[in-house]
């Protein structure tokens, strides 16, 4: 039976409102994530001859236009979150199926040719990005905090 106090009221919502509490983590990511990809991509550019002569170019290409995408989904996700966005939980939880479906991509295509040089670093990323979708897809579905600051 639900009764006037067990629900949650107008007051304890909006003390929850805002970016802080477990909301400072994503912050943090969705600010320094667009910086380390775009440097990733920049480092990645000058050491392309070198993978191109190890014969995965292609490969190589195909990445980074797929981390490019990461970036620029990041960016727009982060547009929506730093505007507390009633879309941005859910322009988030697609973010973070998108970074394992791009990384179980990239390790499949890195497994049929065989670039074994590859392999590992991708299934890292993979593995981080299915941990942190574990955490932050429960997170921004169920949060009080979430659904008190994503009103706009």
């Amino acid at each position: 039976m639900n009764t006037e106090a067990d629900k949650p009221s107008m007051e304890t919502d909006s003390k929850l409102a805002g970016i802080s509490g477990w909301l400072v983590l994503p912050a943090i990511g969705l600010v320094a994530s667009p910086i380390i990809l775009v440097v990733g991509l920049v480092i990645g550019s000058a050491l392309y001859s070198d993978v191109a002569a190890t014969g995965f170019g292609g490969l190589y290409v195909v990445e980074m236009i797929i981390e490019s995408g990461l970036v620029i989904f990041v960016i727009y996700a982060a547009s929506r979150f730093f505007r507390k966005k009633q879309n941005a939980p859910l322009v988030i939880i697609i973010l973070l199926v998108s970074a394992i479906a791009a990384n179980g991509l990239v390790l499949l295509m890195e497994l049929g040719l065989g670039a074994e040089d590859f392999i590992i670093v991708t299934g890292r990323m993979l593995l981080r990005s299915i941990i942190s979708a574990a955490i932050w897809i429960p997170y921004f579905k169920i949060s009080r905090r979430v659904k008190a600051t994503f009103i706009n």
